[in-house]
């Protein structure tokens, strides 16, 4: 039986944007790294983890869309793989893509945390309209683009004005994740964190608040300090058409950019893999990736990872 297995792959650790909560702490665009790891590699490590393993895998940067070549990378993979590869991209950079490679990915996520200008500008510096724009290229395209947007302290108890403003624009597809403090987010909880009460606000929005008819998927990610906020919410959640899944403890692994392989996703940056335990260049990778999974080596049990789900689909 195939093993489970989360994994988040950064093709780039360079991105054009220096958000405060970078969870990756990326480099700045112009720093170029002289160790990243070659696309025909990285297409490699993404055959061989479908072919060993249950893999769900997370391909991000920095902004993946940097890496030049990557399109042609993903054109070149089987669909069988594609179904299984989620790419979250910021928006503000061209997605060189076939159209038929974007509609055969598993998920396909634009990342908007804020949506009014004064939040987009507080986390991302920049304004939603451009990201909005390439949103709207890849729907055109025939995509299903998924908006990713990071819940805090000034957007959290904004969910009317969130929906309203995926009524306007149109906007089918949101997923919403609270702001965790890793990465370049350590110690500015007192700007972005969520308190306990704000938590409590939004779930009793999600269960009371009427959803826009544009609008066919809400999903929302949370910790595991938040499983009694839910627990305790679980009947009107669901009577507000949410399921609620408590998700099962899965592997980890993390492959960096310069083909180091770790657990957890938020130890890993641009900076380094500080639980690093293999490299891509190992020639029994994925069977140590097999032992290591079967023995519970892979698992993160910290503090910001996902351990439930909140889910409205139409």
């Amino acid at each position: 039986m195939s093993i489970p297995l989360d994994v988040h792959l950064y093709v780039t650790p360079r991105c054009n944007l220096a958000c405060p909560h970078c969870y990756y702490d990326a480099l700045e665009r112009g720093r170029q790294p002289d160790n990243l790891l070659p696309l025909a590699e990285i297409a490699r490590v993404l055959v061989g983890l479908c072919t060993h393993f249950e893999a769900d895998i997370s391909l991000e940067g920095g902004e993946p869309f940097l890496r030049a070549g990557i399109g042609a990378m993903l054109a070149e993979l089987d669909p069988a793989v594609l179904a299984r590869i989620t790419v979250t991209t910021n928006g503000t950079v061209r997605v060189a893509v076939p159209a038929a490679v974007l509609t055969a990915l598993g998920g396909l996520r634009v990342s908007i945390d804020g949506h009014t200008d004064d939040l987009q500008q507080e986390l991302r510096g920049i304004d939603v309209a451009p990201v909005l724009a390439t949103y709207r290229d890849l729907c055109d395209n025939g995509a299903s683009p998924v908006v990713r947007m990071t819940l805090y302290r000034r957007n959290i108890r904004r969910l009317a004005e969130v929906y309203e403003w995926a009524a306007i624009n149109d906007v089918a597809r949101l997923s919403l994740f609270e702001y965790q403090a890793s990465g370049r987010g350590i110690g500015s909880d007192l700007l972005f964190g969520a308190s306990e009460i704000d938590v409590g606000c939004l779930l009793d929005d999600l269960a009371r608040l009427p959803r826009p008819d544009c609008v066919e998927l809400v999903t929302l990610n949370l910790a595991r300090r938040r499983l009694e906020a839910v627990a305790v919410r679980e009947p009107l959640l669901r009577a507000g058409g949410m399921t609620v899944h408590f998700l099962p403890a899965v592997a980890n692994c993390t492959v960096n950019f310069d083909g180091t392989v770790g657990i957890s996703p938020w130890r890993v940056t641009a900076h380094g893999s500080p639980d690093a335990f293999s490299h891509v260049s190992e020639p029994d990778l994925f069977e140590q990736i097999t032992e290591a999974a079967r023995g519970g080596g892979l698992r993160d049990d910290g503090e910001n990872i996902s351990r439930v789900q909140l889910r409205y689909e139409r």
